[in-house]
Order: C-alpha cells, then sequence, then structure tokens
C-alpha cells in the first residue's frame, strides 16, 4: 500500500529534498521513491 504523487509542479530537487528527509535520499529505492511513469510514491506497507 503506498501513496502517490501525480501533476506536481514541483521541481525534481524538492522531491529529492522530501526525500532525504523522509527516506534514503536516493528516489530510485527507499520507501520513497519516482517511478517510471513520472510518479512519485510514499510505500507505506510492501
Amino acid at each position: 500500500m503506498g501513496k502517490s504523487i501525480t501533476g506536481s509542479i514541483a521541481e525534481e530537487e524538492d522531491f529529492m529534498q522530501l526525500n532525504i528527509i523522509l527516506d534514503n535520499g536516493d528516489l530510485s529505492s527507499g520507501n520513497f521513491r519516482r517511478t517510471p511513469n513520472g510518479r512519485y510514491i510514499f510505500i507505506i506497507e510492501e
């Protein structure tokens, strides 16, 4: 289960900063990541 963000006007740098706060600082792995279709998702439970 997770929550995704679509249609955001934020820059990737903003999501990177959020990733540093919430996760591991890497948008390609971890619980907060960027998916191949360009969405950002926070994994709550796998």
